[in-house]
């Protein structure tokens, strides 16, 4: 309980430097954050978007369901491959008639045979791994088997240049993320590190009374532990207290850290962390060199 007084006391006594200190690691989280959600929400886009882009093979006329289903099986070999869905050409042209009911009249009436080919759509595991399956595919045994391999109509074309454009901006954000995290641990050990050290030059003398009536290091130590502790605490709060903040203004559904208990559990250890870290190593630099009873 002593400790718990001890540490309280030296952030009032030097309260703006506290202040700045816990400002100063609330924006830098809050910072953090608004660049996790934004790496988040374009990594969603982008799956989402490239779920909707299937690469369709299309097999020749003629061509035995036997040799299909060998083709399929070599698909689904490829480690680029996550599905091949087989497609009969009786079943586009349903999906094509139930489309556009007018054409199935016109069919009909000029009796035409179908001239739909027999189709396997394969979706990949990355939207990068079409071209390399279509390559693997031109290089194999059955290439002669397929008549047109499309993977970039006008309509998949428009959404790979918006996939292409998310992506850039989500390895942008996660660059920005890293550096983020560096530039906090950096500049969180300096606030830290300015913090305790003011406060063990402003009680000099009575850590110098302390060791002369016998106070061990680390009952010395223990109070500047936990002041550095709690610097990181309420830093971290104050950016909680930010992000809800901002969640009711901004176009986010929801802020990553809020959605994950666990993103908030670890930037909560790291900021307390960096504090009893820092603190420990200053103060007990600073007792080491006893540079108290040079006063």
């Amino acid at each position: 309980m002593k400790i718990i007084q001890e540490s309280f006391t030296n952030l009032k006594r030097n309260r703006l430097l506290t202040l700045a200190s816990i400002v100063s690691i609330g924006l830098i989280l809050m910072i953090f954050n608004i660049l996790l959600t934004v790496n988040s929400i374009t990594k969603s886009q982008i799956e989402n978007l490239a779920d909707k882009i299937n690469l369709n093979i299309y097999i020749q006329n003629n061509i035995s369901d036997n040799d299909i289903n060998q083709i399929q099986e070599f698909l689904q070999t490829l480690p680029q491959v996550e599905s091949v869905k087989k497609i009969s050409k009786e079943t586009s042209l349903e999906q094509i008639q139930s489309k556009y009911p007018d054409s199935s009249d016109f069919i009909e009436e000029f009796n035409i045979e179908n001239p739909l080919p027999n189709t396997l759509q394969v979706k990949t595991k990355e939207l990068e791994d079409k071209d390399q399956v279509i390559a693997q595919l031109q290089k194999s045994e059955y290439n002669d088997l397929v008549f047109k391999s499309e993977s970039k109509n006008e309509y998949n074309k428009t959404i790979q240049t918006v996939i292409k454009n998310l992506a850039g901006i989500r390895d942008f954000s996660f660059q920005i993320i890293l550096w983020v995290m560096i530039t906090f641990i950096i500049a969180g050990s300096l606030i830290m590190f300015n913090a305790i050290r003011t406060t063990l030059y402003t009680r000099r003398s009575e850590i110098q009374i302390m060791q002369f009536v016998g106070a061990t290091f680390q009952k010395i130590m223990y109070p500047f532990i936990l002041e550095g502790v709690l610097i990181g605490f309420f830093g971290f709060t104050l950016n909680i207290l930010l992000i809800i903040v901002l969640n009711s203004f901004l176009p986010f559904s929801s802020f990553t850290a809020l959605a994950n208990p666990l993103v908030l559990i670890a930037e909560l250890l790291i900021a307390s962390a960096i504090g009893m870290l820092t603190s420990a190593y200053v103060v007990n630099k600073y007792l080491n060199t006893r540079e108290i009873f040079n006063d």
